[in-house]
């Protein structure tokens, strides 16, 4: 009571109309406490930014208050201690008050106050028929997996193993699963899943399952693999092209054949990227003449991996020459006098003006497959 009678005299964003507000609840709350009504909290809103925790708090004291008086009079007149419509009013605005001063105040939460708290949960758990304890921190990893099953429900694609995690992840997250929600879609598609593959693994000559999205699914995994294998003999598969198709043959099959197209392609077009990269950052190297021994054996390392040989005439050739020529990274010297920094003869300087004119070809041909989509430089 000192505490709002201090309030309506003080504080930093206290203005004339409010203390008079709040004086006239002071003196209901020493002569009748059972007269304050919601409308004056309403009202101390109304006329009052609360900007300062304490004031805060006693706004929302007044309107708890003022929410039990109707039950604290009912009680009184007829005994009955039933908890009214009200009084589950009341709880959520102190509810929301102990979230305000918990982010106002996290220092002041104690053990008491954890094993308090902890005993309300298990309450309300009880009430509304969840008896397993929620655990709040794993409400990331629960977000994350949502995210990650939700397309392959999508596609049909969810596996038994991914929809009981999710269910273990969701009632250890949240105390229960949702009735309805992605946990109970996630593990109805996964069974359909598992019965498709057990009749298509069982089935014999006298027994063809129904063909219907399957049928299009096979059609859409043949063309796929015609066209990887089209681009896998040019070099030119992209990593989309062989994602797409290691999609289709989990969708169609129920996994990727170990060693077979799919897998191969993918392995193919990452070792692609990565020369791609790797020739952008060469071939101004090459240009410079900064190029050296070692940048030309891990370009040529690449291309291999990439090819099973690499290009002659291409970046990786002309690298070599250009590295060897101005001996970077190496202990080469100038046969021709025996020391190092001699002159360079008319040959070898138009064997570098060749080695960099290459070069700036091949720069020239990366921006171009670039633009296009193709980041592999033609064998």
């Amino acid at each position: 009571m000192a505490s709002i009678a201090s309030a309506s005299r003080t504080g930093p964003a206290v203005n004339t109309n409010f203390t008079g507000l709040l004086q006239q609840i002071v003196h209901k709350l020493q002569h009748d406490p059972s007269s304050i009504t919601p409308e004056d909290g309403r009202r101390l809103h109304e006329h009052y930014d609360a900007t300062d925790e304490r004031s805060a708090r006693i706004i929302s004291a007044i309107e708890a208050l003022a929410l039990a008086n109707p039950d604290i009079m009912a009680t009184n007149n007829t005994g009955d201690a039933a908890a009214p419509c009200s009084l589950q009013v009341s709880l959520l605005t102190l509810l929301k008050d102990l979230h305000a001063t918990l982010d106002a105040s996290p220092a002041e939460v104690t053990p008491e106050i954890l094993k308090l708290t902890q005993t309300a949960v298990s309450k309300m758990q009880k009430a509304v028929g969840h008896t397993s304890a929620p655990h709040p921190e794993l409400e990331d990893e629960l977000q994350k997996v949502y995210r990650e099953i939700a397309p392959k429900v999508d596609q049909g694609i969810v596996t038994k193993e991914e929809a009981d995690h999710l269910h273990s992840l969701e009632a250890r997250a949240h105390g229960h699963t949702e009735k309805g929600g992605l946990t109970a879609v996630a593990q109805s598609v996964a069974a359909k899943r598992e019965r498709a593959l057990s009749l298509s693994g069982s089935s014999t000559g006298e027994h063809t399952p129904p063909k219907t999205a399957s049928s299009k699914l096979e059609t859409a995994f043949k063309d796929e693999t015609a066209k990887v294998e089209a681009h896998m003999e040019k070099g030119t598969v992209t990593v989309d092209e062989a994602n797409r198709l290691r999609a289709l043959e989990i969708r169609v099959h129920g996994h990727v054949e170990k060693g077979g197209l799919a897998a191969q392609a993918q392995s193919l077009a990452a070792k692609q990227a990565n020369l791609a990269d790797e020739q952008v950052k060469i071939a101004s190297k090459v240009v410079d003449s900064t190029v050296t021994k070692k940048d030309a054996e891990h370009l040529q390392s690449l291309e291999i991996r990439a090819f099973g040989h690499t290009e002659k005439g291409g970046l990786t050739a002309a690298a070599q020459s250009v590295a060897y020529k101005h001996g970077h990274g190496s202990s080469l010297k100038d046969a021709s006098n025996g020391q190092g920094g001699g002159l360079k003869t008319s040959g070898k300087v138009e064997e570098d003006k060749k080695a960099k004119d290459d070069s700036k070809a091949t720069i020239e041909q990366i921006e171009v497959a670039s633009r296009v989509g193709d980041l592999s430089i033609a064998n």
